[in-house]
């Protein structure tokens, strides 16, 4: 937590209650507790332990008050024009190994306010993880689900569209649009009733995305599933799967 200086429990300090229920709530969508999508089967936790063995509760809190123009304007991404703070410099406040921690940053603004949260895909490195606003760290976030999935190497389920200009290339499930053969692919604008760029597939299963910029978001589907599996699987979140980080001390 990247906080400004409040006191534990305020604005963007924000409590350890929190932050666990947000993690609850990552993990009820992940585990499709509301039926209408598929079980992930990947559960995360609040580490027990930091990277030297001590006892932790997951949760670091660091004053970044006094990095340049993060005040005033939160973080600045990697890449992005935007005014903020320099995002390395903001990480390197609080960052365990990528190996053994899925690393979440949570800021007060980024981009001042242009962005809730973004996650870089699974390429390892120091940096890798996601950064999410305080305001969107929460049990019932659509955001949070949305940055671990593109963690986990899920694209948006419109990808491709061209900055919501056309309807995203389908010649080949596998290699066009989001890879994923059950989410039909759509404008990013699209999420009415029917969908304007295919008459394939299950809409819902778009529109309804966690991965999708549409309202009332609320499954994965099992393409998704599968894709996210396959990642989990081999380097760099392969590691995850073994780390100590939520187990006993010692």
């Amino acid at each position: 937590v990247v906080h400004l200086g409040e006191a534990i429990g305020t604005a963007t300090n924000i409590s350890d209650i929190q932050i666990q229920q947000a993690i609850s709530g990552l993990n009820d969508r992940f585990k499709n507790t509301n039926g209408l999508g598929v079980d992930v089967e990947l559960e995360f936790c609040l580490a027990s332990k930091d990277p030297n063995g001590n006892s932790s509760n997951g949760i670091n809190r660091i004053n970044g008050s006094s990095i340049p123009n993060y005040q005033s304007n939160g973080v600045a991404p990697t890449g992005n024009t935007c005014t903020g703070a320099v995002e390395k410099t903001l990480k390197d406040l609080s960052r365990w190994p990528v190996s053994d921690y899925y690393n979440i940053w949570v800021v007060s603004k980024i981009c001042n306010g242009g962005f809730v949260g973004y996650a870089s895909y699974p390429v390892g490195g120091l940096y890798d993880g996601l950064v999410i606003v305080s305001t969107s760290m929460t049990s019932n976030s659509g955001t949070l689900p949305h940055e671990v999935g593109h963690g986990f190497f899920l694209y948006h389920t419109f990808n491709g569209d061209g900055g919501n200009v056309s309807c995203p290339v389908d010649t080949n499930c596998l290699v066009n649009g989001d890879r994923i053969c059950d989410t039909p692919p759509h404008k990013q604008g699209d999420c009415v009733a029917n969908n304007p760029c295919s008459s394939n597939g299950v809409w819902d299963n778009s529109r309804y995305n966690y991965m999708s910029y549409c309202p009332l978001v609320n499954r994965f589907t099992q393409g998704q599933k599968d894709r996210i599996r396959a990642t989990a699987s081999v380097s760099p979140r392969a590691s995850l799967l073994s780390s100590g980080g939520c187990g006993s001390l010692g």
